[in-house]
C-alpha cells in the first residue's frame, strides 16, 4: 500500500513491536571508579583506587508485566494500522463507485446528445423546407446544449475523482490516464445477523479497544508491583598501595573485594497510591470506550446495511421495471414521430424521461456500491473476500 497515512501507521506499529524486548531487559549494569585524593592508610598499605560494578534486579514480575503491557500496546498500534488500511480500502471502493457513476453517465449522455443533435438537424431541415416549426428546432437545440453542459460538469467531476484516487496512492498529481470503468460486479448482501456477528470479530477499532483494555489491566498490575522493592547487587574492588605500608606492619593482606546488596525503600505511599488510582482510572476509561465502540459498531452496521438494502431494492426496481418501460415508451414515440403522428415536444419529453431513467439506474448502482463500501468499513472486512488481510492477527514485523 503506497498511501502515506497507512505507511505511517505501519511504521508506528513496527516501532511499537520492538519495545517489548526493550522493556523486558534488565537495566544496564553500572560501573564505578573512585580515587582517593587523600590516601586512607591501612595496615597493609594506603587505599588509592576503587572499582565497582552493580546490577539492578527488579522485583519478580515487574519485567514480565512490562513486556506483556508493551506487547498489548504494540497490538493497539497494529489494529490502528489495520484500521487505517481498512479506511483507505473503503475510500478506494467509494471512489470506484464515483468513477463508475461518472463514466456511465458520460456514455449515456453522449448517446442522448447525439440523438438530440440528429433530431435538431431534422427539425432544422424541416424548417428550411417550410414543413416544420422554428420553435421545435430551437427546442431540440436547447435540449442538446443542456446535455452538453451536464457532460462538461460530469467530466470535471471525473477529473476530481481521478485526482482523489491519485492522492489515495500518495501521488500529488495523477501521472497516467484512468480508463473508463466498466460495469462493476455487484456483491451479494448477506443477512444482517451474519454481518453483525462478523463485525464483532473483525472490526479493527473493536480489536484495538480490547487490546487497550488488556494493556491497562496490566498497567494496574504494574502499579501494584511498584510497592515492592528492587534489589541492586554490587561488587567493589579496592586497590591497596603496598609500598606505603607503615614500618613494622606485616604485609599479609590482599586487595579487598566487597560484595554489596541494596534495596530501594518504597515509602512514598502518596505517590504509589496515585499511580495505582491513575492506572485503575485508565483501565476504566478503556473499558468504557470499548463498550461505546461496541454500540457504535453495531449501530453503524445496521445503518449502512439499511442503506445498502434500500439502494439494492431501488436499483432492482429500476432495472426490472422502470428502464424497460421507459425504453418501450421511447421506442414507441420515436416510431410515431417518424410517421408524423407525435410532435417533437412529446418526443423530447419522452427522451428526457428515458434519459432520467438510465441515469437513475446508474446513480442507484453507484449508490449501492458506495453503501457496500461503507458497510465493509463498518464490518472491518470485504463482504466477498473475508480472508483479505484487513483483520488478520498481529505478527512481529
Amino acid at each position: 500500500m503506497a498511501n502515506p497515512g497507512v505507511e505511517s501507521s505501519r511504521l508506528e506499529w513496527e516501532a511499537m513491536a520492538e519495545m517489548p524486548e526493550v522493556v523486558a531487559s534488565l537495566p544496564d549494569p553500572m560501573i564505578s571508579y573512585g580515587y582517593y585524593f587523600t590516601s586512607v592508610q591501612t595496615r597493609t598499605g594506603a587505599m588509592r583506587q576503587r572499582f565497582g560494578v552493580s546490577q539492578k534486579i527488579p522485583f519478580p514480575g515487574k519485567l514480565g508485566t512490562a513486556k506483556a503491557r508493551s506487547t498489548a500496546d504494540a497490538e493497539v498500534a497494529y489494529w490502528k494500522f489495520r484500521a487505517a488500511l481498512r479506511d483507505v480500502f473503503a475510500q478506494g471502493r467509494t471512489l470506484l463507485a464515483d468513477l463508475y457513476r461518472a463514466d456511465g453517465a458520460i456514455l449515456v449522455l453522449r448517446d442522448q446528445e447525439a440523438l438530440l443533435r440528429q433530431t435538431g438537424d431534422s427539425a432544422k431541415a424541416l424548417v428550411e423546407s417550410n414543413q416544420g416549426s422554428l420553435a421545435n428546432a430551437i427546442r431540440a437545440q436547447v435540449a442538446a446544449e443542456e446535455i452538453a453542459t451536464r457532460l462538461s460538469q460530469i467530466e470535471a467531476e471525473r477529473k476530481g475523482v481521478i485526482a482523489r484516487m491519485a492522492a489515495l496512492r500518495g501521488e500529488a498529481d495523477p501521472a497516467t490516464a484512468v480508463p473508463r470503468y466498466p460495469s462493476p460486479k455487484l456483491p451479494e448482501l448477506p443477512s444482517l445477523e451474519t454481518l453483525m456477528r462478523r463485525s464483532i470479530g473483525a472490526n479493527q477499532d473493536l480489536k484495538a479497544a480490547r487490546a487497550a483494555v488488556a494493556r491497562d489491566n496490566l498497567g494496574i498490575r504494574a502499579a501494584v508491583l511498584e510497592y515492592y522493592p528492587d534489589i541492586t547487587l554490587g561488587l567493589d574492588y579496592t586497590v591497596i598501595d603496598s609500598s606505603t605500608v607503615l614500618p613494622m606492619t606485616p604485609q599479609n593482606g590482599d586487595d579487598p573485594i566487597m560484595g554489596t546488596i541494596s534495596l530501594n525503600v518504597p515509602i512514598w505511599w502518596d505517590k504509589l497510591g496515585a499511580q495505582k488510582r491513575a492506572a485503575v482510572a485508565r483501565h476504566g476509561s478503556s473499558a468504557a470506550r470499548q463498550a461505546q465502540l461496541t454500540a457504535d459498531v453495531s449501530a453503524n452496521v445496521q445503518a449502512t446495511y439499511a442503506m445498502a438494502r434500500a439502494m439494492r431494492d431501488q436499483r432492482d426496481r429500476y432495472a426490472s421495471e422502470i428502464i424497460p418501460g421507459a425504453r418501450l415508451a421511447y421506442e414507441s414515440v420515436t416510431s410515431s414521430y417518424s410517421t408524423g403522428v407525435t410532435s417533437l415536444t412529446d418526443l423530447l419529453d419522452v427522451q428526457r424521461a428515458y434519459l432520467g431513467a438510465e441515469l437513475g439506474l446508474i446513480d442507484r448502482t453507484a449508490g449501492y456500491l458506495r453503501a457496500i463500501a461503507d458497510l465493509e468499513r463498518a464490518i472491518g472486512e470485504p463482504l466477498d473476500h473475508p480472508a483479505l488481510p484487513l483483520a488478520q492477527s498481529p505478527k512481529k514485523p
